[in-house]
């Protein structure tokens, strides 16, 4: 998600592995709903609680400096994190698909959050980060870098209609609105009962943001109103992907390319661009619905 130091990161790796290691088998002996990891454990392994289904709250001491990644995939029934000061890292996917995991918080001392720490957790609605915190922030319950010129998640719980990111972001992170194509909202004895997601339907980019990035948006089957200020001149694979809600979508000329499955799934989609652009060329070739325009209107009045 954030750069970091390479030599730094490699140095920490092998003072870790001279550390205690919470392995999958140590995992398994600590049982319960809500679960403190005891003191004295470095690192949480990759898979460590994996698709632990007893598990519904967790409490990281800051001994562990290290959350591997995949360390709590797929945990279902996870509702909430604590991770006390002490902990530097959370690595890749390490709590993804967490769908039920509502609230993090992140504290002071981590410097690292690894890509997809949290995609998937369509219940996330707040995570939270320690002011003291030099690597990050958080606001409104959305995590940025420390300055606020990257956002970095959305948390696709929240319960908002409509959100304008705020002035200054420079950077919308691959994947930091994305959610999963399905909400769950129960079990029955077949497994999962499923249903559409519903919730943000309306984002505001700033002048600025100069690409619309991987899975940006994937999976907002409400989102039907989104701008593209003209500072964007690329818009990445399935930025949009199953955006089934979005019917009409104005690309300015300053776009210089689309990616293949930018758009994909975007079943009632019509692009609006002048003739010629990329974005023409782009609704040609994809088979997608186009209106020719003279001018980009104001997205703010519409």
């Amino acid at each position: 998600m954030q750069g970091w130091n390479c030599a730094g990161y490699c140095l920490e790796r092998i003072y870790m592995n001279n550390q205690t290691i919470l392995t999958v088998e140590e995992a398994e002996k600590l049982r319960g709903g809500d679960i403190r990891i005891p003191e004295g454990y470095a690192r949480v392994e990759s898979y460590a609680f994996y698709e632990r289904e007893d598990l519904t709250a967790i409490t990281v001491p800051g001994s562990v400096a290290v959350i591997e990644w995949c360390s709590f995939r797929n945990c279902n029934n996870l509702s909430h994190v604590y991770i006390e000061n002490g902990v530097k890292e959370i690595i890749d996917c390490a709590f993804e698909f967490c769908v039920n995991l509502a609230t993090v918080y992140i504290p002071k001392s981590i410097w690292h959050i690894g890509d997809n720490a949290f995609i998937g957790c369509i219940r996330l609605a707040d995570i939270d980060v320690a002011p003291e915190n030099t690597s990050y922030s958080s606001l409104d319950g959305v995590l940025f870098n420390k300055v606020r010129t990257v956002l970095i998640q959305y948390p696709v719980g929240d319960m908002r209609e409509s959100y304008e990111i705020p002035k200054g972001v420079e950077k919308i992170e691959a994947g930091a609105f994305r959610t999963s194509a399905f909400d769950v909202t129960g079990f029955d004895e077949g497994g999962y009962i499923m249903k559409t997601r519903k919730y943000l339907e309306k984002v505001i980019i700033p002048d600025g943001i100069i690409e619309i990035p991987s899975d940006a948006f994937g999976n907002q089957s409400r989102l039907k109103c989104v701008n593209i200020p003209e500072s964007v001149r690329h818009i990445r694979d399935g930025a949009f992907q199953n955006c089934i809600s979005l019917e009409s979508l104005t690309i300015p000329d300053s776009i210089k390319d689309i990616e293949e499955s930018a758009f994909e799934g975007c079943t009632n989609l019509s692009i609006r661009c002048r003739e010629g652009s990329a974005a023409h060329k782009y609704a040609v070739e994809n088979g997608i619905g186009f209106e020719l325009i003279c001018k980009v209107p104001d997205f703010q009045k519409l």
